[in-house]
């Protein structure tokens, strides 16, 4: 793989052989390693007796048992790094991001040698973000390094016009995110079926709606409209169901104000009634991230099978150039941000391999993400054993990602088990596979048929 500089200067610590082999041979496997090989990799009396005894007490934890080892992939391709290295060097790609970067709109002329005949279309898109990144309240339009988000789309874009040398791929890796990016500021969910209508190119549109995560646009629309009412209203179970229940959202889909988001609504008040979300309904809990959380999995899933049902597998790779991006770009973010972006990748894996597409292109990009993710989740782990200040504390961290990381350490621990709160823990819960989404989906597809 094509190790991030954070991994990259991790592996030069002297010490990084010496703790990966703790990690691999004896923590994921809830074993006691000999208490030499503790001494070693601290060299310091009092504390290697402590963590010793830590290792002794997580040996016998009876709340978390290892589970299958996942194996490396130390021939894992790198295409999408090795192309989103190649399209950085791309004179007018260079181009279009300096001019991102300064808040103005790109050439028509840098754009049509990434984008062809949909210049004008991305050129349209990147004037929508660059526009409403000036609303202080937008904050879809500006990613936390304080870039535009149109500078996330564009990588995005750029990468698939290289890995797959098509105009086509490239517009569609611009449009991935911009239903759920701009839909708020233009009408919101009540004026979907208009803005995808008049907004998306007619021959992306399709696979731009399969690449849109619909669940957590509907629940982000509804949060800002509770924010923003006369009276703001926090986002619980009962404020979300009262909206969902109200009668102008009522009226609205009577008077067919949305029909393609109907299904999705209609499984967001299904799974309101999972008895999961009863633990998930307390004050410890943001509600409104814990709901993204436990339909995201839901999204994957129907992304995946969908994308094999209609013979056309580049929305999923387009999401798999996504979900690529973003984990070279979370090394700034907090540690509990970058293991849910580390969860994420294991559930693009899990279920882009699960669809069985038979596509050798597929394949090796899910390959390259599968590898990519589990070295961070090594990472994540390793860097916290490695540190010399906080010795202790630190190694009780590391093992509580290790807990967290579950999923991606072993083959058989579902992610849909994890869910980010506020509080800066995750919680476990049952998953939202008990639920019946699926099979509204389902019928809600055949009805349109």
């Amino acid at each position: 793989m094509r190790f991030p500089n954070q991994i990259f200067g991790l592996r030069q610590n002297r010490r990084y052989p010496q703790a990966l082999n703790v990690l691999q041979e004896y923590l994921l496997k809830q074993k006691v390693p000999d208490i030499r090989l503790i001494r070693e990799l601290y060299n310091t009396g009092a504390e290697t007796d402590k963590i010793y005894q830590i290792i002794q007490e997580f040996s016998d934890d009876k709340n978390f048992t290892a589970g299958i080892i996942r194996e490396h992939n130390h021939s894992a391709p790198t295409e999408i790094s090795n192309k989103r290295v190649e399209i950085a060097q791309n004179p007018h790609f260079i181009a279009i991001r300096h001019n991102l970067a300064d808040w103005i709109i790109p050439d028509i002329e840098d754009l049509a040698e990434i984008y062809g005949d949909y210049k004008n279309d991305v050129r349209a898109l990147f004037g929508m973000y660059l526009e409403l990144a000036e609303k202080s309240d937008f904050k879809h339009a500006v990613k936390r390094d304080g870039y535009s988000s149109a500078t996330h789309v564009n990588w995005v874009g750029g990468t698939a016009f290289a890995l797959e040398d098509s105009f086509i791929a490239a517009a569609l890796g611009a449009f991935h995110d911009g239903i759920e990016d701009l839909l708020e500021f233009y009408g919101g969910i009540r004026g979907y079926d208009n803005f995808v209508k008049l907004r998306i190119p007619e021959s992306v549109r399709q696979a731009a709606k399969q690449d849109t995560n619909h669940y957590a646009m509907i629940l982000h629309n509804i949060n800002s409209e509770l924010d923003n009412d006369k009276k703001p209203q926090k986002f619980t179970k009962e404020t979300l169901q009262r909206y969902l229940n109200s009668k102008n959202f009522v009226q609205s889909r009577r008077r067919r104000k949305y029909d393609e988001l109907g299904p999705y609504v209609d499984i967001i008040r299904d799974t309101l009634e999972h008895p999961q979300v009863e633990v998930l309904d307390n004050p410890a809990i943001d509600f409104y991230e814990a709901m993204k959380w436990y339909t995201y999995p839901l999204y994957m899933h129907e992304l995946a099978l969908e994308s094999k049902r209609a013979g056309n597998l580049l929305p999923l790779k387009i999401k798999g150039i996504d979900v690529s991006f973003n984990a070279e770009d979370m090394w700034h973010l907090d540690e509990l941000f970058f293991i849910k972006n580390i969860l994420k990748r294991q559930i693009y894996v899990n279920e882009s391999y699960g669809i069985n597409a038979g596509s050798k292109s597929l394949d090796r990009c899910i390959m390259e993400i599968a590898e990519d993710t589990l070295v961070a989740a090594e990472h994540v782990v390793a860097s916290r054993m490695l540190s010399l200040q906080l010795t202790l504390e630190n190694f009780k961290k590391g093992l509580d990602n290790l807990k967290k990381l579950a999923p991606v350490f072993y083959t058989n621990r579902p992610v849909q088990n994890v869910i980010l709160d506020n509080t800066a823990e995750l919680v476990l819960h049952n998953g939202y596979h008990n639920g019946n989404g699926h099979e509204i989906l389902k019928k809600a597809h055949n009805s349109q048929v």
